[in-house]
């Protein structure tokens, strides 16, 4: 029974993990810089103490600051569950917060665009949070961890499989996603 409680509590090593490794890949994948914090202004908006982005990463070139946020879910029981809705909807709460954020950040000439990355293990997302993904203008990315990578002390993330919502259409009756790519991890 502790071992069940623990194995199902939220913001365990396996989760803090997750979440660092994360960032790490997608600021290395869109070159820019991970923020190990959340901002503090963010941070208050957001609900106070511990309440945090889980993937913050940020980018400024000449007349642009692009920033990426993510948020995370790691599956440890089973994979083939489908992320609900309710975590978009937590991505949806924190894209406003950060972009005004980020406004005060840049200049009036500065172009800012800041995206969203639905991050987890699952093999999915529910129809439903396809359909807020696409509102919102989130991609999910898909994480194939190693084999038995629960039980194990040392475990890794092998590749990143990166999906766009689409629409229902007669071959697909409900949202869902559609391949873009697979992100190699080293």
């Amino acid at each position: 029974l502790e071992f069940r409680r623990v194995l199902f509590r939220s913001n365990t090593k396996k989760d803090r993990w997750f979440e660092d490794k994360m960032r790490l890949i997608v600021a290395q994948i869109f070159s820019g810089r991970p923020r190990q914090k959340t901002p503090l202004p963010v941070e208050a908006a957001l609900g106070g103490k511990g309440a945090d982005v889980d993937v913050y990463v940020w980018k400024k070139e000449s007349g642009r600051r692009d920033v990426w946020i993510g948020e995370c879910k790691l599956y440890k029981v089973n994979e083939d569950q489908w992320v609900e809705i309710s975590k978009v909807q937590q991505l949806e709460r924190r894209l406003p917060i950060v972009t005004e954020y980020e406004r005060t950040k840049i200049s009036d000439e500065t172009e800012l665009d800041v995206q969203s990355i639905m991050i987890s293990n699952a093999s999915a997302m529910t129809p439903e949070a396809w359909k807020l993904a696409s509102e919102i203008g989130a991609i999910y990315w898909q994480v194939k961890l190693s084999k038995e990578w629960l039980p194990r002390e040392h475990w890794y993330i092998e590749c990143v499989k990166e999906y766009v919502p689409e629409q229902p259409s007669n071959e697909h009756l409900d949202w869902h996603g559609r391949f873009v790519r697979t992100i190699s991890v080293e």
